[in-house]
């Protein structure tokens, strides 16, 4: 948050404990209802300015985990079990309904549900990444590539089974690897093209 005291501007993060998280989370018994609009549903954070600094200088990591409908309940438990262990509490967190894959090479969603949730960077937050890794993995699922910063390239190669004919495409188009990212970099997306 930004607070401006003698026209000065100051960041001030709120600092985010287990009992603010539990209170920011909380959801009485009989469930709750509201009536919002559509940028306000889809957008929630866009309406308060400065959400980012929540975190502190250091930031966060936002991690988006998915599960096929036969995998998904006992996926979501152990992701939050791992999270619990670890003591990492997410000050946002969700849980949503996905649909079939879509038409992209590299589509994410599938027919199940999503749990996405964010998490300060501290010590101990990379080795969490990891577990949630192998959570995800082990249950069939995958981890959202555009939102993730800490994904491996075994990992991603895994969890996208279309990355092959994603190369193929790459080989074809950008045969000298020129348009690159930090994301394809790390997840050697172009060098696994070169190969073909």
């Amino acid at each position: 948050m930004r607070e401006k005291c003698d026209g000065a501007d100051f960041d001030l993060p709120i600092v985010l404990k287990a009992i603010t998280n539990r209170q920011f989370n909380a959801v009485p018994p009989e469930g709750r209802s509201a009536r919002v609009g559509l940028g306000q549903f889809f957008f929630p954070l866009d309406s308060k300015p400065g959400f980012n600094r929540i975190y502190g200088r250091r930031g966060f990591y936002s991690i988006h985990t998915g599960f096929r409908r036969e995998n998904q309940r006992t996926g979501i438990r152990k992701v939050m079990e791992a999270l619990t262990a670890a003591r990492a509490g997410s000050f946002a967190s969700v849980i949503k309904p996905m649909r079939a894959a879509g038409h992209g090479l590299l589509s994410f969603p599938m027919d199940g549900m999503a749990y996405a949730i964010d998490l300060p960077r501290r010590s101990g937050v990379e080795e969490l990444h990891r577990d949630i890794e192998r959570i995800v993995l082990d249950h069939g699922g995958r981890l959202y590539a555009a939102k993730d910063a800490l994904m491996q390239p075994d990992t991603f190669a895994q969890m996208f089974l279309n990355l092959d004919k994603f190369r193929d495409v790459l080989a074809k188009i950008d045969p000298e690897a020129r348009f690159q990212s930090d994301m394809s970099r790390r997840l050697e997306i172009h060098q696994g093209a070169a190969l073909h």
